[in-house]
């Protein structure tokens, strides 16, 4: 039997799609008002979007599949039952966002996955597409933002006071770079907190206990494995 190349594979989940869609639109047209409507954005415009989305995903997969050594890559791996399945969650997860940004994220986790060394770390890359899959947009951009500020500097045993005033200068600098209010800004902090990239940590100033968000080595270990610098 032939062997399937990755476009095959894809191609596979989008005819799958498809076969589903006639059971899909019938329910749809029953909507009341809007069933014309939905059922022809569920049967064409859905689709088309799916499929041009689930292809700028592969080609992206491709450029950076193209940059690697091909000693360390493992061939077998879509072939696999973690591949198979990190390759639909990922293909779902590029149909869900116009962002070209977050599409170049999940191309990178899913070229990091057919690495010889992946599995190997303290890190999956299907917990990685989680993380990508939790955080907006602007999210990401902030979170980017939080990692170059901060690297390679270190204040885990810098004294409270110039800890405090080296993050009130960052988060200036993040106010400013990504046009956000104070409020918003924690808002977002604290989202990027709960996914383990950063850590909340409070710092007694004047008295009075001050938060700060500081990069953790899962960030950086993330940042590593995406093949990405600050």
């Amino acid at each position: 039997m032939e062997e399937k190349n990755l476009p095959d594979k894809v191609d596979e989940l989008l005819t799958e799609v498809v076969n589903k869609d006639p059971l899909i639109v019938a329910s749809i047209s029953a909507v009341p008002y809007f069933g014309g409507t939905l059922a022809t954005f569920f049967s064409a415009k859905w689709l088309q979007v799916y499929q041009e989305r689930t292809a700028k995903l592969i080609r992206q997969l491709s450029e950076l599949l193209s940059d690697l050594d091909e000693q360390a890559i493992r061939r077998d791996y879509f072939d696999t039952p973690e591949g198979i399945d990190l390759l639909i969650q990922a293909t779902e997860l590029s149909s869900k966002t116009r962002s070209e940004d977050k599409r170049d994220l999940i191309a990178r986790i899913l070229a990091g996955a057919t690495s010889t060394d992946a599995g190997k770390g303290e890190y999956s890359p299907e917990e990685y597409l989680h993380v990508v899959a939790d955080l907006t947009d602007k999210e990401l951009m902030v979170a980017r933002t939080i990692y170059s500020v901060q690297l390679g500097q270190n204040y885990r045993n810098t004294d409270a006071e110039d800890k405090w005033k080296a993050w009130e200068e960052q988060r200036y600098k993040i106010i400013e770079k990504h046009g956000l209010d104070a409020s918003d800004l924690t808002l977002i902090l604290n989202r990027i907190a709960s996914t383990g990239l950063v850590e909340l940590s409070y710092v007694l100033f004047l008295g009075t206990p001050a938060p700060t968000y500081w990069v953790t080595s899962a960030f950086d270990r993330l940042m590593g494995f995406l093949r990405l610098g600050a």
